[in-house]
């Protein structure tokens, strides 16, 4: 063992992290702001009792949220004060594998085997692929993910198939998609309890039932365990906070560590009153506040200090730091998410001038459909990205599957059509498809032709052939008829409309990916901006650019890259630069939160409230990812869910101080208002500025050189290089 000494435990420390070190007299609460060391805290805490106070290693229980999380606590523990081949601490747990040892050893008594086998995510995958089989369903229409997600919300608020079935309908204004989820809920209920197998979230609800049902397993545990530590307490469900509530006596001593201004999975069931309200649940506890932060500059905090102050129902705390005042906040208004797109890039490009690695680099936004323009700019400039807990714009199911409607209507594509063929599911399964290759094949034709030329004599069955394969292809030959008399956003919007994908498709959404905003976002941004760029382009110009897009960059290895990211993914990390894109009213805040408000008329203001503050909680968990520098910015245009309208800047830019009143655009121009002259002899024309020329008209700023900028003009087919200084142009007001 290594000698011991306190000081080595408390020295670095800051006073009040020294007195949460400390404290035993009772149950202590500790908010502990975002990069205040409580990860530190903990693990002294835990290194105090074992080394200074003697406490037996075993009677300690620590408990975090992830495995990451936990395996990260116990190694500072075990690494920083032992020898090598001893280990001090084990007993640090998920609250999942918690219950799980204790249902190894008890769940006998509410009639299981104790050797039950437990379902990873992987397992779980594979039985939903077998049930989709059965049900006559596919990933198309609800991603085996978000199927997981809504099986496991049902689990958790203890709803049957029927109680799923009138939620899903009010979430979906529809019983279609209700009935397919509540049926593969119901099988894999029945699937479960025959192989009498627990999925994670089985393992809490059999543990609280356990608890419930046999006091004295509650008490046993209780006596055994005199210290119980738990991180990231603001996390905690109330079904969660019941099992640990049940394992807690007179003589256990409870630390609880969290932030409640980070509270960000309400629709994961976290409640953010348990930790507001421990001293109430727990009398005479006691609560130290750790506000001094090591991460963030001095005008970051201010930012995330007046943002979140705007939360009514919150403990009061403000961040203070030491370290340096730090620069200016960088707010963009851009006149689309193109521009906006640009402005990034040309600010990640001056980062890397100032010998800032990428990988310190990190684009937050609120939900995944907006990766999309980033993707498209980083891809241009040739910058390495890496989308974290998603896919890439391009590689997402429904962005594929539309993508492959038009391949096969305009390229006459036959690898997109197996794709699509059964899309909505149309009852053509893959033995069917496997008949229609093997006739192609044996015929030397594709397989488009077999379908589209052949599909008389296909050998299927007169019943496929008229009810199933004809339709189909005769939609299809629709569009194929009409294609170049309309634009090919209102070609793909009528399609998708007809074939009544969209419909089918509401089952895959949740928090931070909406399978019907990404399409969204590639019909009216992507397809628009394309063709509002390129005058003279045509449908296939379009596909073939995607096509480029959807190739490019796919494996990025070791650490050298741009990190793209929801917001919700970021939490527990930091970067020296953040930039938090799309601040805009009805994406961040999000347009459910907005349209909740307006809705329930009849709940009170802190129920109305309860969405607004959360999407402002997650703002300030985004800002204070911030190490050195922050950019925020948002754009022009229009915001397309639920309904169509212009866009706004978000609240959220004026409550964190900045002043955008300046940025926000004159409507009678098509970007923004005209800058005065004196201010465009002093302006710095930036990548992503709007500009207008005498003859050409307005364009936007792709790239700037010593002496000319290239301009991409509105009525222009290519891009033109003009004389930076030449007095027809003129820059729009930012």
């Amino acid at each position: 063992m290594i000698a011991f000494k306190k000081k080595d435990l408390l020295d670095d420390l800051n006073e009040k992290q020294r007195e949460a070190v400390e404290y035993f007299d009772s149950h202590l609460r500790i908010i502990a702001g975002a990069g205040t060391g409580k990860t530190k805290v903990l693990t002294r805490k835990i290194l105090y009792l074992i080394l200074e106070k003697k406490v037996d290693p075993s009677k300690i229980l620590a408990v975090t949220f992830t495995n990451k999380a936990a395996k990260e606590m116990k190694d500072r523990i075990n690494s920083k004060y032992y020898d090598k081949q001893k280990v001090l601490f084990e007993n640090v747990f998920t609250l999942h594998s918690f219950c799980a040892q204790v249902l190894r050893k008890y769940i006998n008594l509410i009639g299981f085997s104790r050797n039950f086998p437990i379902l990873d995510e992987l397992d779980k995958k594979q039985v939903l692929q077998d049930l989709y089989v059965k049900n006559k369903i596919t990933n198309h229409e609800v991603s085996y993910s978000n199927m997981a997600k809504y099986i496991s919300w049902a689990k958790n608020n203890l709803l049957d198939q029927k109680d799923l079935i009138a939620e899903l309908e009010k979430q979906f204004s529809g019983d279609a998609v209700s009935k397919t989820i509540a049926n593969v809920y119901q099988d894999y209920l029945n699937y479960m309890a025959e192989k009498g197998a627990l999925d994670f979230d089985d393992l809490i609800l059999h543990c609280k039932t356990l608890l419930e049902m046999h006091p004295n397993v509650a008490a046993k545990i209780a006596r055994y365990f005199n210290y119980i530590l738990v991180d990231e307490f603001q996390d905690t469900s109330d079904l969660q906070f019941d099992i640990l509530e049940k394992i807690i006596d007179k003589s256990s001593q409870l630390t609880i560590v969290g932030d409640p201004d980070q509270t960000i999975y309400n629709w994961r069931g976290a409640s953010v009153d348990l930790i507001l309200n421990f001293e109430n649940i727990f009398e005479n506890s006691k609560t130290i506040v750790l506000d001094t932060n090591y991460r963030s500059t001095k005008k970051i905090l201010a930012s995330a200090n007046k943002l979140i102050k705007n939360n009514k129902n919150r403990f009061s705390k403000d961040l203070i730091t030491n370290n340096d005042e730090g620069n200016d906040i960088e707010f963009y208004h851009a006149f689309n998410t193109e521009a906006e797109a640009q402005w990034v890039i040309s600010k990640i490009k001056l980062l890397k001038k100032q010998k800032h690695q990428i990988k310190n680099i990190v684009i937050l936004y609120r939900s995944n459909y907006y990766s999309r323009a980033f993707e498209d700019a980083l891809l241009g400039e040739g910058i390495n990205y890496k989308i974290f807990n998603g896919y890439k714009f391009y590689q997402r199911t429904e962005i594929k599957d539309v993508l492959a409607f038009l391949k096969t209507i305009l390229n006459k594509d036959s690898i997109a059509l197996k794709r699509i063929i059964n899309v909505p599911v149309r009852g053509i399964g893959p033995k069917t498809v496997e008949k229609i290759e093997a006739f192609a094949e044996k015929n030397k034709i594709s397989l488009y032709d077999a379908l589209f030329t052949h599909f008389k004599e296909l050998p299927l069955g007169k019943e496929i052939i008229l009810k199933k394969i004809y339709p189909f292809i005769k939609i299809l030959r629709k569009y194929q008829l009409i294609s170049e008399k309309y634009p090919l956003p209102v070609i793909t919007q009528k399609l998708l409309e007809e074939l009544n994908y969209l419909e089918q498709i509401k089952g895959n959404q949740n928090e931070n990916q909406n399978a019907i905003e990404n399409v969204k976002e590639l019909i009216s941004v992507s397809m628009k901006n394309y063709f509002e760029t390129n005058k003279e382009a045509t449908a296939i110009d379009y596909l073939n650019q995607v096509s480029l897009l959807s190739t490019t960059g796919e494996d990025v290895e070791g650490d050298d890259f741009v990190s793209l990211m929801t917001i919700h993914a970021s939490k527990g990390l930091e970067f020296d630069n953040v930039f938090i894109v799309g601040l805009t009213e009805g994406v961040f805040p999000n347009y459910k939160h907005l349209e909740d408000a307006k809705e329930n008329k009849h709940k009170t203001k802190t129920e109305l409230n309860k969405g607004i503050e959360e999407e402002r909680r997650l703002a300030y968990v985004a800002i204070t990812r911030a190490r050195k520098n922050l950019f925020v910015s948002d754009s022009r245009g229009s915001v397309y869910a639920p309904i169509i309208h212009e866009k706004q800047t978000s609240r959220f830019i004026r409550e964190m101080g900045i002043d955008f009143e300046s940025f926000l655009v004159d409507k009678t121009s098509k970007f923004s208002r005209y800058l005065s002259e004196e201010e465009n002899k002093n302006i710095k024309i930036i990548v992503g500025d709007a500009v207008s020329h005498t003859r050409f008209g307005e364009g936007i700023v792709q790239e700037v050189n010593d002496y000319d900028i290239v301009v991409k003009f509105v009525h222009e087919s290519a891009p033109l290089t003009i004389k930076k200084n030449h007095p027809s142009i003129k820059v729009l007001a930012r």
